[in-house]
């Protein structure tokens, strides 16, 4: 009709307004529905849709359907939806900023994470969002506990990266932890669990290339890796003409008899022709020398291919024998790390960013293997002033030592201390409450409390060591060779280093590996909290120190010593927590069952998993005894009774299987009263104390409670255990039982 009317008019006429209007609108709203039509995509062409009856899905009406179908329904656009933002009222006194699309409603995700505990983000390339009900991660047994193998899922662990741990001790060669004291303490848990990563660790290693030779994959002797650039050790320095020896400094070689007539004389192995030679070095070089002995490195480190472990082999101090080891590191410019006898402390100088000093040893220890990780050494060096590492993912193991809700009076000033120091460098936006950034994803779970490692992050794991440049000794001592080798080669160094503190460091009289922290309970803010006074005894700690005394006395049989500490190690199971002065950790629940407390405090707090801990410990002991004792039965001498403090084998059997059994049908029975409902509690201190809130274990604490029953169940399948071990794998998956 526009068209129409336009061609009717003649050339000289003028239109009126009103019709020009009108022809000029019709023709714009035509071009506008032409480039609609042409452009719209073909989700919104189908212009048309049919809405299904009930009368559809009956074949007798099939005919009355067909001939009485509903008219046609306009679909909507999706273009045509409208988004506005809105204010979301949270229980009438949060307000969050939404939006609304629809008639759909939706809630910031960060929201959702921060009141629902959730997890996850999104994908790295934004297109997809990871949920998450929890952020555990569970580790499944391959294979049924054993007491002499890997201990539970320990392998995963690396403990002396964890941040609570201070340094690695230069004289004992275990971890210092600062959990409860920002000066560092020996704690028997991180000590027991240091060494049952490792061991378990080797055992994993050790059952691998078992299999790889078994299955005929053994092809090592005609490969690379036989030769001395890709061995797991590398030996160095055991010539005294590969050593630069300055003017007024001697460095003899020992060969043959010469050995024999070094007071005290060195170790056996040391006269052993386990390399080319069998010969010592004694070196002696006054302190006032400008430079030491100086054993010079090629330029192809010998920390490549993994080797960063320092083995200073058949080491013996005479006088304030050190050694410094220099290298260069990718982000610390030139470090050298010194190693000595005599040293009052491991230290750094303040504002020194080039020379670290650890205590090895004091003069009279004698001969000795020293075992040192130089990166681990590096980070912890550095660790609370580095300004500019990258932070990573909080992915490793969790710190099952202690729970962390609770803190002395120093402890939180050196957490203040160092969260100030993290704000300072912009580190409090966008991060979790351990400084570490959270990297969303599947398989990138964010753990609360990291390993790399459990514990806490780590700020240094990128500390590299590029070339190791020169080693030099310094005063008067004895050396048999330098070593480098892989944390795997020289894992053993590091769980005998466990075993030794625990024999060494274990109170004879009670049996009790003492704890010299203060450790408070409850809120800070509750004057009437709980707590434990320096020299207190865990039954966590016993029962993983035992766990790791079983598996070395196994590993080294001659080793006695690990038995008989092991032993020991029962007595505070039979002593109850009464008082600040007996060294006990047994309470009883509802006057009732006996349970072993992490925790020993009056009224009990019965914490769940250091209680597991604890009877894994009395199994792995139980296990070992009985063993001993059929192969003692065995043997047809009548001198082969083994007495450990004077009574028999049969008798420390009888006392740990009737702690142990007395232990697992407490656990059976009262197993539910850990259960709310798509969660578990870490402890029972609102039961035996109904002024007290409920304390919710944390999902990483939730998922040690699974992985426990995971592996009690192959030794106790009883059905009470298995049934919570099904429903507490479910919560983590966001399972909620059913309400009334």
């Amino acid at each position: 009709a526009c068209v129409r009317g336009h061609m009717k008019l003649l050339p000289h006429r003028r239109l009126a307004s009103p019709r020009r209007l009108l022809i000029l609108l019709c023709l714009a709203l035509s071009i506008v529905l032409a480039y609609y039509l042409l452009s719209a995509p073909a989700a919104d062409k189908a212009a048309f849709v049919y809405k299904e009856t009930a009368a559809d899905k009956e074949p007798t009406k099939m005919l009355t359907t067909v001939l009485a179908r509903p008219q046609p329904v306009a679909a909507v656009p999706q273009s045509a939806v409208k988004v506005t933002d809105i204010d979301c009222l949270i229980e009438d006194t949060e307000q969050v900023a939404c939006i609304r699309r629809g008639a759909d409603v939706y809630v910031p995700f960060d929201y959702l994470k921060r009141r629902y505990e959730l997890s996850g983000g999104l994908s790295e390339d934004g297109r997809q969002l990871h949920w998450y009900a929890s952020y555990a991660r569970l580790h499944r047994p391959s294979l049924p506990y054993s007491p002499y193998g890997a201990f539970l899922h320990f392998a995963d662990y690396t403990v002396e990266r964890r941040e609570r741990v201070l340094r690695v001790s230069g004289r004992r060669g275990v971890p210092i932890s600062r959990q409860w004291d920002p000066r560092g303490h020996e704690y028997v848990i991180q000590v027991a669990q240091y060494g049952l990563s490792h061991f378990s660790k080797a055992s994993i290693e050790t059952e691998t290339r078992r299999r790889e030779n078994s299955n005929g994959n053994n092809n090592n002797n005609d490969s690379d890796e036989d030769s001395d650039e890709f061995a797991a050790t590398r030996s160095f320095g055991e010539a005294a003409t590969d050593w630069t020896v300055p003017d007024g400094a001697q460095l003899t070689e020992l060969t043959g008899n010469a050995t024999a007539r070094v007071s005290p004389p060195p170790p056996p192995a040391a006269q052993q022709q386990r390399h080319s030679t069998a010969s010592l070095l004694r070196f002696n070089v006054p302190a006032d020398l400008s430079r030491g002995a100086r054993l010079k490195l090629a330029r192809d480190s010998p920390t490549s291919s993994g080797r960063t472990v320092l083995r200073l082999v058949d080491f013996l101090s005479v006088s304030a024998a050190s050694v410094t080891v220099q290298m260069t590191t990718n982000r610390r410019g030139t470090v050298r790390l010194h190693y000595g006898v005599g040293y009052a402390e491991d230290y750094r100088a303040p504002g020194d960013r080039s020379d670290i000093y650890f205590a090895i040893g004091s003069p009279g220890d004698g001969w000795r293997t020293v075992t040192r990780n130089l990166r681990v050494d590096l980070e912890k060096a550095f660790e609370d002033d580095d300004d500019d590492s990258e932070e990573v993912a909080a992915v490793g193991s969790v710190d099952i030592g202690a729970a962390d809700e609770d803190e002395s009076v120093a402890g939180v000033e050196d957490r203040q201390r160092r969260n100030r120091k993290s704000r300072g460098r912009g580190r409090g936006r966008g991060r979790s409450r351990r400084g570490t950034r959270r990297r969303p994803g599947r398989g990138r779970r964010r753990q609360r409390n990291n390993e790399g490692d459990g514990g806490g992050g780590n700020r240094n794991r990128s500390v590299a060591i590029r070339r190791v440049q020169w080693i030099s000794l310094r005063g008067v001592g004895y050396l048999g060779r330098v070593e480098f080798a892989t944390a795997a080669a020289a894992r053993p160094d590091f769980y005998r280093a466990a075993g030794d503190w625990l024999v060494a460091n274990q109170n004879a009289s009670t049996g009790a590996w003492p704890i010299w922290a203060r450790r408070a309970i409850g809120s800070r803010r509750d004057r009437r909290r709980l707590v434990l006074q320096p020299g207190w005894c865990s039954a966590m700690g016993q029962g993983q120190a035992i766990s790791l005394l079983v598996r070395l006395h196994r590993h080294w049989p001659d080793r006695s010593d690990y038995l008989a500490a092991a032993v020991r190690g029962l007595a505070p199971f039979h002593r109850y927590a009464a008082s600040d002065s007996t060294a006990g950790v047994a309470a009883r629940l509802f006057n009732q069952f006996t349970w072993y407390e992490e925790y020993p405090v009056p009224g009990g707090l019965f914490v769940l998993n250091g209680f597991v801990y604890s009877l894994f410990g009395l199994y792995d002991l139980r296990q070992l005894l009985t063993d001993l004792t059929a192969k003692q039965n065995g043997s047809s001498s009548s001198s082969s009774q083994q007495l450990i403090d004077g009574a028999s084998l049969h008798s420390h059997l009888a006392n740990v299987s009737r702690l142990y059994s007395t232990g697992m049908e407490s656990l059976k029975s009262v197993i539910g009263l850990f259960d709310h409902g798509d969660g578990t509690y870490y402890d029972l201190r609102h039961v035996t104390n109904p002024t007290e809130e409920p304390r919710r274990a944390r999902w990483d604490y939730h998922g040690v409670h699974v992985t426990q029953l995971m592996a009690l169940t192959t030794l106790e399948p009883d059905p009470r255990l298995l049934a919570a071990l099904d429903r507490w794998e479910k919560y983590l998956n966001g399972y909620r039982v059913s309400h009334n």
